[in-house]
């Protein structure tokens, strides 16, 4: 059995810092980019694990690298033992466990085997007694996420929107076959990679935990954290997510990347949820009669007034 390296923090430093390109290590409070390659620091804090390059996880996967760090999980690239194939692992924050229903929802992502989703290869938690940190172990990609795409590129092809939606909501169909909803679908969580020289779509990021807005819940941080602009109006009332929920999501990007914006979309997030509550999104800007209708339908307030499944949305973005 392949005993476990103990890896610990080098230091208990609140200004410990780390450069992703070339994993140096930095304590100085004055550092905000890296002096070797200018990239800027990640600042690792007092409770931080980084790095864990050599650490063996469930006996098959070794860490090799790291990539980069979110609000809840610290990215590396590992690597698959017995086949060397290049992996991505995704470890949480030391108090961030999954829940029952998010390892519920791992279990179908991990049983879903499609082009365009975004492979699901093991999720636990580190065995080491002193750390039992949760994590996911995903397929490797060179991609680009959509949103970074939207940014550097305003491109309102409509051939290539339709591409990608109609990939999206196949992927999320069969997504709906396996009971699973995506849950928090935004352009951040598509990946667009290479494919016969053009953007071939991987969804990830399938939401492990819903957000919840109580009276206790809404506050700035909670509103920051979440994807609002492509909420439903059922997910801010805290009403049941359903196949419908997607659609409605699904609906919200097409939307943005045929105006340039997502449909209700205001000055500060409260006024953007009374917006998406309450207004129904204009469709001067669209173009296209027959793509104004589809998106129409998949933004309606009422769930059971939009498309009653993902195939017949897929179904009608094929015949714009």
């Amino acid at each position: 059995m392949t005993e476990e390296p103990q890896l610990k923090p080098s230091a208990k430093n609140p200004n410990q810092k780390l450069c992703l390109a070339c994993n140096r290590q930095f304590t100085s409070n004055e550092l905000s980019h890296c002096p070797h390659d200018k990239t800027q620091l990640v600042n690792l804090g007092p409770d931080m694990h980084l790095p864990w390059i050599g650490k063996i996880v469930m006996a098959k996967y070794e860490i090799t690298k790291p990539i980069g760090k979110t609000t809840t999980n610290v990215i590396y690239e590992a690597r698959e033992i017995a086949t060397e194939k290049a992996l991505t692992l995704y470890l949480r924050s030391e108090y961030n466990h999954f829940s029952n229903e998010a390892k519920e929802r791992l279990a179908k992502w991990k049983e879903i085997d499609h082009p365009s989703i975004l492979k699901l290869h093991a999720f636990g938690r580190i065995g080491d007694p002193e750390d039992r940190r949760s994590f996911h172990v995903t397929e490797s990609l060179e991609g680009e996420r959509l949103n970074n795409r939207l940014k550097t590129h305003n491109q309102k092809n409509l051939f290539w929107i339709l591409g990608i939606g109609e990939q999206i909501a196949e992927a999320l169909s069969a997504a709906h076959k396996q009971n699973l909803i995506h849950g928090d679908l935004s352009p951040s969580t598509i990946l667009l990679c290479d494919k016969h020289r053009l953007d071939g779509v991987k969804l990830a990021d399938f939401a492990l935990e819903f957000t919840h807005f109580t009276s206790n819940t809404v506050g700035l941080q909670n509103l920051l954290n979440a994807n609002i602009d492509y909420m439903s109006p059922e997910e801010l009332q805290n009403k049941p997510l359903t196949v419908m929920t997607d659609v409605y999501k699904l609906g919200a990007i097409l939307y943005e990347m045929v105006v340039g914006h997502p449909p209700l979309t205001r000055r500060t997030p409260g006024v953007t949820i009374f917006s998406v509550i309450t207004e129904t999104a204009p469709m001067d800007d669209i173009g296209n009669e027959k793509l104004a209708n589809l998106l129409s339908k998949a933004l309606q307030k009422e769930p059971s007034a939009r498309f009653p499944s993902m195939a017949e949305f897929q179904r009608s973005i094929a015949s714009v």
